[in-house]
């Protein structure tokens, strides 16, 4: 039997490593991740204010206390022609306000999925704009399919359901955040 070179060795020592540092990794972050899991197994948001938790509210809970709109906006799947769709949601400046933000001081809005992808408000001025900035729960009189799917593009229908954060003149469909779980305002 032959035996394995020094340089060989330090190669699989290496390798073994770097996996088990992956697995530790991946534990914690899905460890950190249960709390938005479950945010999303129950159709809630989160809101924080200033750093500061004012509420966890239900989808029926939007529908008491926000106006639900009709907007358009266009879906691009990956490899395929953009897809013009009605879409119903609530303006997001309307959704902050129902909850109590002061919508005339915000200086950041951040939005997170159960995954742990966030994204912002940018430029900040877009909060403002009439008809653009949208918590979606439908299109075409659908709900989203739930969950984030690796297929999606080939569905006839979207993933990323129940919330997902839409700029409504976004030609690219690039800003969308799926399985929206927590907004953060800051002032």
């Amino acid at each position: 039997m032959k035996k394995l070179s020094k340089t060989a060795i330090i190669a699989i020592t290496i390798v073994m490593l770097t996996a088990a540092a992956f697995g530790a990794g991946l534990w914690l972050l899905l460890k950190e991740n249960d709390p938005y899991r479950v945010l999303f197994e129950k159709n809630q948001i989160r809101f924080a204010v200033g750093g500061e938790e004012i509420g966890v509210h239900s989808l029926d809970e939007f529908f008491e206390k926000v106006e639900l709109k009709r907007f358009n906006a266009i879906y691009k799947p990956s490899r395929k022609e953009p897809i013009h769709r009605e879409y119903e949601g609530f303006e997001l400046k309307d959704v902050l306000a129902a909850m109590g933000a002061d919508v005339s001081r915000v200086t950041a809005v951040t939005l997170r999925a159960y995954d742990g992808m966030t994204t912002g408000v940018f430029p900040l001025s877009n909060l403002y704009k009439e008809g653009e900035l949208f918590i979606a729960v439908k299109y075409g009189g659908k709900a989203f399919v739930r969950g984030i799917k690796p297929s999606g593009s080939t569905y006839p229908e979207e993933d990323g359901g129940t919330y997902v954060f839409i700029k409504a003149s976004d030609e690219f469909s690039q800003g969308r955040l799926k399985s929206v779980v927590e907004i953060r305002v800051e002032y």
